[in-house]
């Protein structure tokens, strides 16, 4: 399964890696990457109408990760 994430490197503020939320996993990396993608337009012009500066670009991507049944 692959789950999106994201660095955020806000000015005045250490790098932080986000997950989507609410929590989404996507059965192939080209579904996951899709998603990553719209994530990132929607988010780059959120930190834009907020007016929040970005030490460097949004780096934005997709990880494996193995998710348990319960």
């Amino acid at each position: 399964m692959w789950k999106v994430f994201a660095i955020f490197c806000i000015l005045g503020s250490p790098c932080e890696t986000k997950w989507e939320f609410p929590e989404a996993v996507y059965d192939n990396p080209e579904e996951c990457f899709e998603r990553a993608l719209e994530k990132s337009a929607e988010t780059i012009e959120m930190l834009e109408v907020m007016g929040i500066e970005q030490e460097s670009p949004l780096k934005i991507g997709c990880e494996y990760t193995i998710v348990k049944k319960t």
